[in-house]
């Protein structure tokens, strides 16, 4: 979920709704290059250096839940 990459708040999720993107698979998908990053910055309004941070959280979230699934 979007609301667990830090700080993507209220306004920013809604700015990532209204590009389409509402889950983190879709933003690693959309913003997971710099050019995708600079056509959603454009786009949105959101800076492409906070996109980059969040692709990097998502990622991390990712790993995370890969290895939760390989442990159970």
């Amino acid at each position: 979920m979007l609301s667990d990459v830090e700080g993507v708040g209220e306004v920013y999720a809604g700015k990532l709704r209204e590009a389409g993107i509402t889950t983190t698979g879709d933003l690693l998908l959309r913003a997971g290059t710099r050019s995708g990053r600079g056509m959603l910055a454009a786009s949105s309004g959101i800076p492409e250096r906070l996109l980059g941070q969040w692709v990097g959280e998502c990622d991390r979230l990712r790993a995370e839940d890969a290895r939760s699934k390989d442990a159970g």
